[in-house]
């Protein structure tokens, strides 16, 4: 026998022998062995494999709260990866498993990989990291349908892996209480935790199957701020070769102080700092610091959503700069150094509809309610004319409910959109625009109390299973074709293939591919020109040839007086809490802040009224307790 006939004998013994033991489940990381599990799509006849719970940093527990992560402890032996791990802590009167913690720990930080058979075997698959949603202080991994994520990623038909990740949230991933200073804490946790999820990837994904030079980080909502941001910081590069936002990037909120008055709010709550703390003090921030990492979850939960309670939220990334910083420099400079790498941005026609609450029962619009959102994007952007903006914002937007129901995806969303898709561009790089608008998912999604449909994260039923309800022969198709345009560009750095037909964005003509399927699942996109035309011309032309140029505020001061009133509005959270009312107001006095300018007077007029209305029973409770040990000595 020949010698190579021999050696291909050996190669196919040794291959079978692989296919038939648990070895070939078994993959080498930077910290030790590990070893996954099979899973098979919804209906059993593909399959993949999927590694779950890998460390990627240490438990960031008692002195490591609030810092970035570090390198876990490596581990004897082969680690079962078969069982999803815990959620990070969900501290938020948002959570809907409100005080359940038991499926939560700050011992979070994992990851998981989906992997098909090919890219085990033979490698130089690409990778793409996607980054949940969740409002900043939530959201977790086990929200994905993982038959969902084989069926779209890891099969041996697509064959890209995918990875989804853990993160801090909240306090615990974006707390801040002064920026100015290098702290025994980091900011933007939630940030470095993908940073090294990132660079996990480029030491262990080739154990996996992956090409760590062929790496998409793909995020939806607050996921795609993060993910954004990902793509700004010069941390990043070399680390991501392309990057997919869907339904929200950087856009209004790039405060270096973002979350310094809700940290120390709570820090004042956790009874770790007080009205007289001076917060340019580094000593004093590190007592402060000291005394929150050694409160327990519990506590730092109660405190955290006692702040929540008067309709405050965590704003998500600061956009912090210095050496010590997550971003490094300002965004004038990271403006002018993004990265040159393929970009896919997207949206549902209609998303978040926080304008909903702008309207009457009747239907008609509460102008109030609209003057006062409206105002609320003064705290955002430095307007020439404050009232003349507020005089333009109400006109273009009260007689359209279609437009006020998604008043702040119009500037949230959209516009923000298309001014990174116009700085990516000026960068060199290749931009593809597409939006959502199939509206006839019907039962195959669950549906939250949205007005219109599709709306924020309908689509994602189809790409991560999120939400899936009841999948008919149609809506396998619309999830084939939907995912087939993602894999396209991750694989192919573009959306399109023989059905799918992108063209590149073009500043001219804002174009956009329009993601629709007939009633049999068919696609019938197409791509259009004029993308959200009213709102891009409302802010981009008519804003400024009426009201003037105007440029993006650096400073969360402004916004502290408007968030509650705007979250109560949306959220429909009630300002009750009278204890916290009053020291806010006092702890404004004590800070020497002159945060109400001239325009506002009518916003704290409105605090005022409220807090005296909550101050009136307890005058009255008061009044009668005293009237009642009055009338009982005079009876003695």
């Amino acid at each position: 026998m020949e010698h190579s006939q021999v050696i291909l004998i050996i190669s196919i013994f040794l291959t079978f022998y692989v296919y038939s033991s648990d070895n070939f489940l078994v993959r080498d990381t930077s910290n030790g062995k590990v070893i996954g599990t099979k899973v098979f799509s919804t209906n059993g006849e593909i399959y993949g494999y999927a590694y779950r719970g890998i460390p990627y940093g240490a438990p960031p527990i008692g002195s490591l709260r609030f810092k970035a992560p570090v390198e876990p402890s490596d581990w004897d032996g082969i680690k079962d990866c078969t069982t999803l791990p815990k959620s990070c802590p969900i501290i938020s009167n948002d959570n809907k498993d409100l005080f359940n913690l038991n499926d939560m720990s700050e011992d979070c930080l994992y990851l998981n990989v989906y992997a098909s058979e090919e890219c085990l075997l033979y490698g130089k698959c690409p990778v793409v990291l996607y980054i949940y949603g969740g409002r900043f202080v939530g959201g977790n991994v086990k929200k994905f349908n993982e038959q969902t994520l084989i069926e779209n990623f890891a099969n041996n038909n697509r064959n890209v892996i995918f990875i989804n990740f853990n993160f801090r949230s909240g306090i615990l991933g974006f707390m801040a209480l002064n920026q100015k200073f290098e702290l025994s804490m980091d900011t933007n946790t939630a940030l470095h935790d993908a940073l090294t999820v990132l660079n996990w990837i480029q030491k262990n994904i080739k154990s996996f199957g992956g090409d760590r030079n062929n790496v998409a980080v793909m995020g939806h909502s607050s996921g795609g701020v993060i993910a954004s941001y990902l793509y700004a910081s010069p941390r990043t590069r070399g680390l991501i070769n392309k990057v997919i936002l869907m339904s929200s990037v950087h856009r209004h909120v790039k405060f270096r102080d973002a979350n310094e008055f809700y940290g120390r709010q709570t820090s004042i709550q956790a009874g770790c700092a007080n009205y007289y703390t001076n917060w340019d003090s580094r000593d004093e921030i590190e007592t402060t610091l000291n005394c929150l990492r050694n409160l327990s979850l519990v506590e730092l939960t109660e405190y955290t959503r006692e702040v929540e309670a008067a309709c405050w939220w965590y704003m998500g990334p600061s956009s912090d700069y210095g050496p010590y910083s997550f971003m490094l420099y300002d965004w004038d400079k990271l403006s002018k150094l993004k990265p040159n790498i393929p970009i896919l941005i997207g949206n549902s026609i209609h998303e978040k509809q926080n304008g909903k609450y702008l309207l009457n029962i009747d239907g008609t619009v509460n102008l109030e309610k609209l003057k006062l959102y409206c105002n609320t994007f003064n705290s955002f952007y430095h307007f020439k004319d404050q009232q003349m903006f507020i005089d333009e914002c109400v006109n273009e937007y009260k007689s359209d409910n279609i437009r006020i129901i998604g008043i702040s995806d119009e500037q949230e969303i959209f516009l923000s959109n298309i001014l990174l898709a116009r700085d990516a561009i000026k960068a060199g790089s290749n931009v593809f625009l597409y939006q959502f608008t199939y509206n006839k998912s019907g039962e195959a999604v669950h549906q939250k109390s949205y007005p219109l449909l599709p709306h924020h994260s309908t689509e994602l039923s189809y790409i991560i299973g999120l939400g899936k309800n009841i999948f008919t022969h149609k809506d396998y198709k619309i999830q084939d074709y939907h995912s087939r345009m993602f894999t396209n560009f991750i694989k192919n750095s573009n959306p399109s293939d023989g059905e799918i037909i992108f063209d590149k964005y073009d500043l001219r003509r804002n174009n956009y591919y329009n993601v629709d399927f007939d009633d049999n699942g068919g696609i019938i996109g197409e791509m259009k020109d004029n993308f959200k035309y009213e709102a891009i011309n409302f802010w981009l032309k008519k804003i400024p040839s009426k009201v003037g140029s105007y440029n993006q505020r650096t400073s969360e001061e402004r916004l502290i007086n408007f968030l509650p009133l705007q979250n109560e509005i949306i959220h429909q959270c009630m300002i009750t809490n009278s204890t916290y009312l009053f020291n806010h107001f006092y702890s404004q006095s004590l800070r020497g802040s002159s945060i109400i300018d001239n325009n506002d007077n009518n916003i704290l007029e409105q605090r005022i009224k409220v807090f005296c209305i909550l101050l009136i029973p307890i005058i009255v409770i008061v009044v009668s307790i005293i009237i009642a040990i009055i009338i009982k000595i005079h009876k003695k």
